[in-house]
């Protein structure tokens, strides 16, 4: 927490079982009115309040809850402002070592949530006049949430919230208009997903991705016609699919023709306020007046409708994410972080007005990371769920100090989950946050047992894995083959269940035998669904749930999903009524998750005389599929790079040691290799393979490089440790995720799944007196 620099008014109350909450606000005419309440307190600030804070003193947390859903234990020293990568949410929740728990809400935009362990304080604080509501209870923080939805709650859901709730979304990066709409004919006709699907195209705007905003009309011509992209409209609509294109009205570009500083944000300073930097086309952007962003954006529109393009959803860039902080006009004149919340929260309402009306259906939007006080305007997004841990790296963009243990748990949708349609666990890199796509990314168990864990609409990225190809205008084909199993398999396993619980609410979240890492979270609608997010496997219902498997099973309906052991074999299973019919989906994994060379790499990094590092490597088989050396020459080729932990610092400057062609020995083999000049501080040592006697690639060009069974950087690289230069140290990478190894590949034998004995991966329809009709997962091409 900021230090108080003038308190002048502070109400505290005594808490159940010891300790104080107080009420602080900053202001030579600041009040604070405090309220007893059933569940606990309501203090509403006024006047000319500055800083508001709601705190606890005298101890420090034993376990919080906030944003997404992150729960740590024993929380060490912590600072988090408001936003939707990293605390999306305006209520957080504590439990004390009492054994109680609090729910500390407020009506605007959390600024900042602390936890200070040796001041023994923790709370939650806004820049200007909120109210703040306290729920206590002994039941726990989840408990106390539920009651703070039920019994406190006023923001209704936006309009468009019923027709987004429970979509499936393919977001799709990359491809042509032609090859969307080809797509998403095959999905509904072959596949049988209609009626529930929406499509986002992020990578169409006029003059490329991040370019020249708001000019974004017409489409790109590079990536189709207009008459292809016209289609993907028409063929959603034929269907019952959204399609939708990514839209930004917050990064404003000095080129755009609309362009001028009198509609930029400035800082206290009066300087503009820089916004996304477009590293690959070297185009800086600015962030556009909150107030402007709804003219904005309803002129973008506007030509879009006027030109028969009339989409029923829309996706809207930053803005969900975006900190609702004061800003400063041309004129210097100061506009609180309401003003921005407004302005902002209007984008939204233009677009589903404006589409509505256009489109003769009900419009609705989504956007990125999106927070909670956007409810009752913005409809829903996607979700950014991002890594905290204690140190920092690949997208990991918060870090707490300590904690006995950080675990994922649904805390967003306990209190929002029927009033704002999330969907997804985040873009699959962010997700990942440096631990590798197989056991990680948007395919993995990890990320699937996160959606049903959440109650989210389902989501794929179609393996977008950076942002380098749009940020730098790169056309790269939309893979059918592989995204239309992607989509197919999520959607066959656990769409269902998704669909009946699209606008119920959280009954309850339990962590069975007091371990977070064992959720039972029960739906008010009947659902109940058990996620296993800890190591060791959870015998329960019946199914054994290995790390990251889970089961839902309705009450109501009978319908189910899970991915749990079946025998030695994690696999994956569904079924439901739909009317007379039986659907049943089963999936041993005949086809492994991935497509890799069953070798680990490991090294020994030493500093030689002259400047130069000697590297000892080593590639270690994966039994027992294989226990020998590859027999099959390959191009190796070693970097030295800079820890990264952002989206934009993928395009600093990688060294690449050197390149040369070898077997992947298994005994280690030792080569030299002069430091690059100036070299200093840290580096991650990565080791990249691909066939041998192509041409040597740049450090981002990953098409030709080969996965290998370990936790690869960006593009294809893999980790191997790191190196500190000044005190000539290595220390080795240590894999994490061995034990989800044997996941990435098929089964030796047939899987059992009670009612049929299988190595295929299918759906099957079974209706009494009609033939069965049964359709294998498509093939992923690879």
């Amino acid at each position: 927490m900021s230090v108080l620099l003038a308190i002048v008014a502070c109400t505290t109350v005594q808490l159940p079982g010891g300790g104080k909450l107080a009420f602080l606000a900053d202001g030579p005419h600041a009040e604070i009115a405090v309220k007893a309440t059933p569940d606990g307190w309501t203090a509403e600030v006024k006047g000319d309040a500055t800083n508001c804070v709601c705190e606890v003193r005298g101890e420090r947390p034993d376990g919080l809850y906030f944003g997404n859903g992150w729960y740590v234990k024993k929380p060490g020293r912590f600072s988090v402002d408001c936003n939707g990568h990293r605390n999306g949410t305006r209520f957080d929740g504590f439990d004390r070592t009492n054994g109680s728990s609090l729910v500390m809400a407020s009506k605007l935009p959390i600024n900042e949530l602390y936890v200070e362990p040796e001041e023994g304080c923790f709370g939650i604080r806004t820049v200007e006049p909120t109210v703040f509501t306290v729920v206590a209870g002994g039941k726990g923080a989840f408990e106390c949430a539920i009651r703070f939805r039920d019994k406190y709650l006023t923001e209704k859901a936006a309009a468009g919230v019923k027709a987004k709730a429970g979509r499936f979304c393919v977001d799709a990066w990359n491809g042509k208009y032609g090859q969307h709409a080809d797509f998403i004919e095959e999905a509904a006709t072959k596949y049988g997903l209609k009626n529930d699907v929406l499509f986002y195209s992020h990578n169409w705007q006029r003059w490329g991705y991040d370019y020249k905003l708001p000019d974004v009309w017409p489409p790109n011509p590079r990536f189709g016609t207009k008459a292809d992209m016209y289609r993907c409209l028409t063929t959603a609509g034929k269907h019952g699919w959204g399609f939708g294109l990514h839209l930004n009205t917050s990064d404003f570009y000095d080129d755009s023709e609309v362009f001028t500083f009198d509609n930029v944000a400035r800082n206290s300073n009066g300087k503009p306020q820089k916004a996304w930097y477009n590293a690959f086309i070297k185009a800086q952007s600015y962030r556009m007046l909150p107030d402007y962003a709804p003219v904005s954006m309803r002129s973008v529109m506007k030509e879009m409708n006027d030109d028969g393009f009339k989409p029923d959803t829309m996706f809207v860039d930053v803005i969900g994410s975006f900190p609702a902080h004061p800003y400063w006009d041309k004129d210097g004149k100061r506009h609180p972080s309401s003003a921005a919340v407004k302005h902002l929260c209007e984008v939204f309402d233009v677009i589903r007005d404006e589409q509505t009306k256009a489109s003769g259906r009900q419009a609705y939007t989504s956007s990125e990371a999106a927070a909670d006080f956007m409810v009752g305007h913005l409809d829903g997004g996607d979700c950014q769920f991002m890594v905290l841990g204690k140190k920092a790296g690949e997208y990991r963009w918060m870090r707490i100090a300590e904690a006995e243990k950080i675990v994922k748990v649904p805390w967003f949708d306990a209190v929002w989950h029927s009033r704002f349609s999330l969907h997804g666990a985040g873009y699959s890199i962010r997700f990942e946050g440096g631990r590798g796509e197989d056991c990680h990314g948007i395919d993995s168990d990890d990320y699937f047992s996160v959606e049903l864990m959440t109650g989210h609409a389902l989501m794929t990225d179609a393996y977008s894995r950076d942002v380098k190809d749009v940020s730098s205008q790169t056309v790269r084909d939309f893979n059918t083959l592989r995204v239309m199993r992607q989509v197919v398999r999520s959607y066959w396993l656990a769409q269902h269940i998704v669909r009946e619980i699209a606008l119920d609410d959280i009954a309850s979240v339990e962590f069975a035998g007091g371990n977070p890492e064992r959720q039972i979270i029960v739906w008010k609608g009947g659902m109940r669904i058990c996620v296993n997010r800890g190591r060791e496997d959870w015998r329960i219902d019946g199914v054994v749930l290995p790390q990251y498997g889970f089961l839902a099973r309705s009450g109501k309906t009978g319908a189910e999903a899970m991915i749990a052991r079946f025998g030695g074999q994690v696999a994956e299973c569904s079924s439901y009524r739909d009317g007379k019919k039986l659907v049943r989906y089963v999936n041993p994994r005949s086809f492994g998750t991935a497509k890799l060379l069953p070798y680990t790499p490991k090294a020994d990094v030493s500093f030689s005389a002259g400047g130069k590092l000697s590297v000892s490597l080593a590639f270690e088989p994966y039994t027992p599929q294989v226990s020998h050396a590859s027999r099959i020459p390959y191009t190796l080729s070693l970097w030295l790079v800079r820890p990264k932990n952002t989206e934009n610092n993928n395009t600093l400057p990688d060294d690449l040691l050197g390149t040369f062609d070898s077997v992947l020995n298994i005994q280690p083999e030792t080569f030299d290799f002069r430091l690059p000049p100036k070299a200093n501080g840290e580096y991650d040592v990565l080791v990249s393979v691909k066939p041998a006697g192509l041409a040597q690639e740049t450090n981002f060009d990953e098409t030709k490089r080969l996965k290998l069974l370990g936790t690869p950087s960006f593009f294809k690289r893999y980790h191997l440790g790191r190196v500190n230069v000044g005190k000539k140290t290595f220390t080795p990478f240590v894999q994490e995720d061995m034990s989800l190894w044997p996941r990435l590949f098929a089964p030796e034998e047939p899987v059992d799944f009670g009612w049929i004995k299988t190595r295929e991966a299918f759906r099957l329809i079974t209706e009494s007196g009609r033939p069965d009709e049964k359709t294998l997962l498509p093939d992923a091409g690879q």
